[in-house]
């Protein structure tokens, strides 16, 4: 059983996301819409902020590449989350990628998670 339960964690995250959910949107209202977030150091320590997620709305942005209550989002596309530009950016750099990573802190152990843009006609 224990191997089991270590396999799971170690298996790689994926997930889809559909180029649609993001057509004519301002990301600041997507990623409101998709769920709540505050503002926490990585590791309970000093440094940088990074949104931690306090909850997912089904259906909506956070809940379709995977992120639970607790995963603190570290890094998208190599980027720093804490960077303004960041989210400035995100619906080009979505719409433009195949294929987005999401580094994110979960219960201790840093994930990626390879999000597949899809939908392009």
């Amino acid at each position: 059983l224990a191997d089991l339960i270590s396999n799971a964690s170690d298996a790689p995250l994926e997930a889809d996301l559909p180029l649609s959910l993001l057509a004519g949107r301002d990301m600041r209202l997507v990623l409101g819409r998709a769920g709540s977030v505050r503002m926490v150091a990585p590791n309970g320590g000093q440094g940088d902020l990074v949104p931690e997620i306090l909850w997912v709305r089904e259906g909506h942005i956070y809940d379709l590449i995977g992120l639970r209550r607790g995963d603190k989002v570290l890094r998208v596309n190599g980027h720093n989350v804490f960077d303004p530009e960041l989210l400035a950016n995100a619906k080009d750099m979505l719409g433009q990628a195949e294929e987005v990573s999401v580094e994110i802190l979960r219960a201790g152990q840093r994930r990626t998670i390879r999000v597949r843009v899809t939908g392009r006609g």
